[in-house]
């Protein structure tokens, strides 16, 4: 009969240990996601923020829901003239099925970073969008490696921001 309580409790404790470490994975998922798309939600913000651009003639081109492009000053070349850059959700080349978020530093059709590496961004739930002078951001990506029996991690972020204006008349 001991032996059989022993056995029983045993079980009981592996499975919480077991339980408690899947629980932390998928946190652990969860808070990379958050990581990816906070990083890629400030690299936009920086380079909105110091968009050049007025109400009628605004910094940000919105090329589509899942690309845009920002006219904007270079913090490192404050007396030269403005820079555009271009932001686009599209195809990984090395993957297809796997969705990057794409930046082109100085919009010569080279995209020199991926921002979120680690996630595969869901263009279907991702929109940029001006109103007015608002421009709003929703991104939305996966953690792309689920574990047996368990769904992707999927987190969305919303932002929104004023570029600057020159004026708003």
């Amino acid at each position: 009969m001991s032996a059989f309580l022993l056995i029983v409790i045993g079980l009981a404790v592996t499975a919480l240990q077991v339980g408690g470490h899947r629980f932390f994975l998928t946190a652990k998922d969860r808070v990379t996601v958050g990581y990816e798309l906070q990083y890629a939600i400030e690299h936009i913000y920086e380079h909105v923020v110091t968009g050049v651009g007025n109400v009628s003639d605004p910094a940000i081109d919105i090329v589509s829901s899942i690309e845009f492009r920002v006219e904007y000053i270079d913090k490192f070349d404050v007396a030269g003239s403005p820079k555009f850059c271009h932001y686009k959700i599209d195809n990984n080349a090395a993957s297809p099925t796997y969705q990057e978020f794409l930046f082109d530093r100085d919009n010569d059709g080279t995209f020199d970073e991926s921002l979120g590496t680690t996630v595969d961004f869901v263009p279907d739930e991702c929109e940029f969008a001006m109103v007015d002078n608002l421009f709003r951001i929703k991104l939305t990506a996966d953690f792309p490696l689920p574990r047996q029996d368990e769904a992707k991690q999927r987190l969305t972020l919303y932002s929104a921001s004023y570029p600057r204006c020159a004026s708003f008349n």
